[in-house]
């Protein structure tokens, strides 16, 4: 069962009560993320949840995370485009602790230049692991391309100029800044009692004044826009021997109604062994050891895309294969047994992880930050329903004509050239 509480001060706080399991998780979700940055502070969201971490006026930054860890619990946080969490796991009966430390991190960081100094040289070491991984490099290639000068377009981590440049005063004032009750959500799940969470979390965050303040809950604006990308190819220069490709179009936004047919379709042809990616482009012609389908979405847009890895000479049949199949299903559709596979993987992926306190923590605390609304597995399953095998094929003969965007990692002398990769993608 799903409750909601807003305070006052604008903070929304929702819990789904399951009493059958032992399991509590906990989530801080804070309506800030990369799309949100000027050029200048580009990485500060990220940069600033490994500095939250760093310690408080109560704990140092071990204390933060050995006080969960020493009851078996587990505590993180991630940063995305568009909001920052920070979560624990625990049993149950830590959950008091629990939201204790998370509160605390949320309220009362402190963080001295050496430390501050330190996590900076961690982020240059975590965009080094990024420029190690060909498929994060290609994935990256797309998103410069096809959203252009958009906020989207930049890496989460930022830029190695604006790691560089940003100061310990500037990260500070951006807290302050964003990180306040109206623009945050506190969500948990597992075996809970809302009126006593509400209270528990309400008594951790009023120190250091933090809940003060009457302010209408932030939800973001959800107009749409169309993604103007800069170049249809965009060709990072990787030392690997494989070279990896993101091969795209624009999908839909968060909202969209045909959302849920959109990841049906991704699912139907590109998702497993015996989809027609899988089938078509590495067991019929062995041009890739993987291939996979999928859909990104974000406020106002988003985007299906297309994953391959391969050796650099078969880059230029695998996208032109890649291109025939979404012609193909765009022509002529798909089969019952397509329709029937993608519904079912969707359904299983809905009642799957929700036996998991955590996903369904991160999935209520994202839905509230993203939507201002909370949906739960059986309005998830309902939507599902509505879902026809005739209106996945009419998306398909929308999307799949639309212009294709080509990101790719890779060794640039092994590669075909920019103007021969372009020929390709129109």
């Amino acid at each position: 069962m799903i409750n909601r509480t807003t305070l006052d001060c604008g903070l929304r706080i929702i819990t789904d009560t399951d009493a059958t399991v032992r399991s509590a998780s906990v989530g801080y979700f804070v309506n800030i993320g990369s799309r949100d940055e000027a050029p200048a502070e580009a990485g500060a969201s990220h940069f600033l949840e490994h500095v939250l971490f760093k310690g408080t006026s109560r704990r140092s930054s071990k204390e933060i995370s050995s006080s969960i860890e020493n009851l078996g619990g587990g505590i993180n946080a991630y940063t995305t485009n568009e909001f920052t969490s920070f979560y624990a796991k625990v049993v149950d009966e830590d959950l008091p602790l629990a939201v204790d430390v998370l509160s605390d991190v949320i309220t009362s960081a402190v963080v001295s230049n050496e430390e501050f100094e330190t996590e900076r040289n961690v982020v240059f070491q975590e965009m080094a692991m990024r420029d190690d991984d060909p498929q994060d490099c290609a994935e990256e290639a797309f998103g410069t391309a096809f959203w252009g000068d958009h906020p989207l377009g930049v890496s989460i981590l930022g830029t190695k100029e604006s790691m560089n440049a940003i100061t310990r005063d500037q990260i500070f004032d951006y807290y302050k800044t964003h990180y306040k009750p109206e623009a945050m959500v506190v969500s948990a799940a597992g075996n809970i009692n809302h009126d006593k969470f509400v209270e528990l979390v309400k008594q951790n965050l009023e120190r250091d004044n933090f809940l003060v303040g009457n302010a209408p809950a932030k939800v973001r604006d959800y107009s749409a826009f169309n993604p103007k990308p800069a170049k249809s190819v965009n060709i990072h220069n990787g030392q690997f021997e494989q070279a990896n490709l993101f091969l795209g179009l624009e999908g839909v936004g968060r909202k969209d109604p045909r959302s849920t047919a959109l990841k049906v379709l991704t699912i139907a042809i590109g998702s497993g062994m015996s989809s027609r990616l899988f089938q078509e482009i590495r067991e019929k012609r062995g041009l890739v050891y993987s291939v996979d389908g999928l859909v990104r979405r974000y406020v106002g847009s988003g985007y299906f895309a297309i994953y391959a890895g391969c050796a650099p000479e078969k880059v230029s049949e695998v996208i032109k294969v890649a291109r025939e199949i979404l012609s193909d299903v765009a022509a002529k559709g798909i089969s019952d047994e397509e329709f029937n596979r993608g519904i079912n993987a969707v359904r299983a992926g809905i009642l799957l992880a929700g036996e998991d306190s955590a996903y369904r923590m991160d999935r209520i605390g994202s839905s509230e930050i993203w939507d201002g609304y909370a949906r739960n597995s059986d309005e998830m399953m309902a939507d599902l329903k509505t879902v026809t095998k005739e209106g996945v094929e009419e998306i398909a003969r929308e999307f799949f004509t639309r212009p294709l965007t080509l990101g790719l990692a890779g060794p640039v002398k092994n590669l075909p050239t920019a103007d021969a990769l372009e020929k390709l993608v129109k």
